[in-house]
């Protein structure tokens, strides 16, 4: 049941009560019994007690409020129960007619009786309608704000005061006594100045320093082996210092270089050439100069003059570079040179001006005392600063309006029923298509995905049936066999000449030699025979058998020497095999060379030249010259060995690309004289440091190549054509 419709049953109930109270009271007791009973009874309802009149339950009363006079004015019949859940129970009281006070102690609690049903819900009644809200009044206007006061002007600021007078700059100091000047260097000699060969690494990297003071310190001994008769072999190469002599020009005049020297055997020679090198390193040759023959196996000092009359322009960063080589009549031999220490020094004495040694510096004088500096001067008193004015009195600030009573709210209107839902509404024209746009650039093309997985074969289906061969048709009459031809006239035969053929045989003869013959087995005979366009040049089998190749039919063939299959390098001064690369490296300045040994094959067209070459590639994309030199000897069998090599040389520039593949040929080398299975010793080198090789990075040698010519696949015996 709803609490709403319990409130109605209650005070249905209450009303009810209150008539059948009126009665009884005003038949049985008086008006004050009646009230009091009314206040006990019925002034705090549902606060603990159920009142049962006649079995019905009409309320509440609290426990503290039932006395005797409570009891009295209750009428016969009531029963007053009370909810509490003490341990004691129910506490009941039944009101008699005749029953005035308490009756004694309370017996036992009696078991509680079965619950009624519960009545009927009485129906709702209407809800009232509610009062409409009043209107909301109007909210007062606010008052004006006050105006500002003006505020008051700021005092002027106080003069300040005078600088005080600086104070008098004290007496400068008594300058210091002078040092000693330092002893005068020992003058130079009456010729140019000279230059020391020393064992001091130059900056110049691989050179060692070419100074203007002896340097002492221990001798060295420098002993260069001669491994082939009359060759320069680089001894070492010394350099100045950055921006020395710092001329315009080479003076010309006397050159003298003094070198201490010997030979272990044969006789030797030093080799001077000097050169002026710039800054980005390029060296040009200004003069070379070779001393005397040295014989001697003892050390001597060897002076070789030279006087220089050149004109040659120089940089005043140009710096002098000095190389020394080493040569010896006899292969095998070395030449020694000897320089730094006391006793075998060796120097140059050059055309440059003299520039004695500057001696040492004096010790600096003793600096004098700084005089007492002066005291500073007073400084002027501050002026006073002026007063700041008075603020100026704030504006008195206009009273707040008051604020308008607050209307009372109007009533609120009932909510009207929603309405029905409109009709929607026509759709409005579309509007006009904008202009397409430019056509984006397209965007690169994804990288090819990996091809799938190839997907497993079929099982090939089974082989269907063959099928019925249709039937043959039948063959067309053969048609009638033509009229056999005239026989033509019958040949002309030259005894010893043309083709004869009988039964089994036939054979071919050519001024009486038979060429071909199949009486016993086909057999053909070609020698004497030339294949060609004429009598010069045409390939032919000689009685032998051997085909010879004459004129335009010669074929060509290479004598490879690859870089893979050059080991040792075989010099002194050996090229480096570049492993990442795959060849032979030289740099610059000095020679490198490799050495080469070659046969002649014996197909090769004996006496005809032969045309040496290399393939090369620049490692880096300068565009200076390289000088590639060619060193030969070239023996027949049986013949001595010639006691010099025969020198080629040829410029390739750099083409610009690095490691591009480039060929240079020597020229033609005569074959004049030479025989089958002749021998080839070769050196090639780049000669780095020649004036004319301006290539300034490594080169890579890949091959070296003799292209010669081919008149037979062979030769008829080991040693002969």
């Amino acid at each position: 049941m709803k609490p709403r419709f319990k409130k109605i049953i209650v005070a249905t109930t209450v009303v009810v009560l209150l008539i059948v109270f009126g009665i009884w009271f005003m038949r049985n007791g008086s008006r004050s019994d009646f009230d009091n009973a009314l206040s006990h009874v019925f002034g705090d309802i549902y606060c603990g007690i159920f009142v049962e009149v006649d079995d019905e339950c009409i309320g509440r009363v609290d426990l503290s409020d039932i006395n005797t006079s409570t009891i009295n004015s209750l009428a016969d019949g009531t029963t007053i129960i009370s909810s509490s859940n003490s341990d004691s129970g129910n506490i009941a009281f039944n009101i008699s007619e005749n029953q005035a006070n308490l009756v004694g102690p309370q017996g036992p609690i009696g078991a509680t009786g079965p619950r009624g049903d519960i009545g009927l819900t009485g129906a709702v009644g209407p809800r009232g309608e509610t009062g409409l809200t009043g209107l909301q009044g109007e909210r007062g206007l606010m008052g004006i704000q006050g105006l500002r006061g003006i505020q008051g002007e700021i005092g002027l600021a106080g003069d300040d005061g005078t600088d005080g007078a600086q104070g008098v700059q004290g007496a400068q100091g008594s300058q210091g006594v002078q040092g000693a000047q330092g002893v005068a260097g020992v003058n130079g000699q009456s010729a140019g100045q000279l230059y020391w060969f020393q064992d001091v690494e130059s900056d110049v990297t691989g050179y060692e320093s070419f100074l203007r003071v002896p340097g002492g310190g221990m001798e060295q001994d420098e002993s260069t082996i001669i491994a082939n008769p009359n060759q320069e072999y680089l001894v070492d190469a010394y350099a100045t210092e950055p921006n020395v002599p710092g001329v315009s020009q080479l003076p010309v005049g006397l050159w003298q270089f003094h070198t201490y020297t010997y030979v272990s055997g044969g006789s030797g020679n030093i080799v001077y050439r000097v050169y002026r090198r710039d800054l980005a390193g390029v060296e040009t040759e200004l003069f070379n100069t070779a001393s005397a023959d040295i014989t001697s196996s003892s050390i001597a000092e060897v002076i070789t003059g030279y006087t220089y009359s050149g004109s040659d322009a120089m940089e005043s960063t140009d710096r002098l570079v000095v190389k020394i080589y080493a040569k010896n009549t006899v292969g095998g031999e070395s030449t020694h040179f000897a320089h730094n220490g006391t006793e075998h020094v060796s120097y140059a004495m050059t055309s440059l001006g003299l520039s004695g040694i500057v001696g040492a510096q004096g010790e600096q004088g003793i600096q004098g005392i700084q005089g007492i500096q002066g005291t500073q001067g007073i400084q002027g008193i501050q002026g006073l600063k002026g007063d700041k004015g008075d603020t100026g009195e704030q504006g008195v600030q206009g009273p707040v309006g008051a604020t308008g009573a607050q209307g009372v709210q109007g009533i609120q209107g009932p909510k009207g029923d929603k309405g029905d839902t409109g009709a929607q509404g026509i759709q409005g024209v579309q509007g006009l298509r904008g202009e397409e746009g430019e056509e984006g650039i397209q965007g690169p093309v994804g990288a090819a995905g990996a091809q799938g997985v190839q997907g497993i074969q079929g099982i090939q289906g089974a082989t269907g049936l063959t099928g019925v061969q249709g039937v043959q048709g039948i063959q067309g009459v053969q048609g009638p066999v033509g009229a056999m031809g005239p026989q033509g006239p019958a040949g002309s035969y030259t005894a010893g000449n043309g083709v004869d053929i009988t039964d089994d045989t036939i054979s071919v003869k050519l001024n009486g030699t038979s060429l071909l013959n199949g009486a016993s087995g086909l057999s053909v005979n070609l020698i004497g025979a030339k294949f060609g366009s004429d009598d010069v040049n045409f390939s032919q089998f000689e009685t032998d058998g051997t085909l010879v190749f004459n004129g335009d039919a010669t074929v060509w063939e290479d004598l490879r020497f690859p870089a893979t299959a050059i080991n040792p390098a075989g010099a002194a001064n050996a090229m480096v095999f570049d492993t990442a690369n795959i060849g032979f490296t030289a740099g610059a300045p000095g020679i490198q060379a490799i050495a080469i040994l070659g046969q002649m094959p014996h197909a090769w067209k004996v006496g005809s030249d032969i045309y040496p070459h290399i393939h090369w590639q620049p490692t880096t994309t300068n565009t200076g010259n390289v000088l590639w030199r060619m060193e030969y000897k070239w023996t027949n069998i049986n013949d001595t060995e010639p006691g010099s090599f025969t020198t080629v040389e040829i410029l390739d520039a750099g083409d610009g690309t690095a490691f591009k593949h480039q060929l240079v040929g020597f020229g033609a080398i005569s074959g004049i004289g030479k025989t089958l299975s002749s021998q080839l010793s070769i050196k090639i080198s780049r000669v780095g440091d020649n004036v004319t090789d301006t290539y300034t990075g490594d080169t890579l040698l890949k091959e070296f190549d003799i292209h010669y010519e081919i008149d037979t696949l062979g030769s008829r015996t080991e040693l002969t054509k």
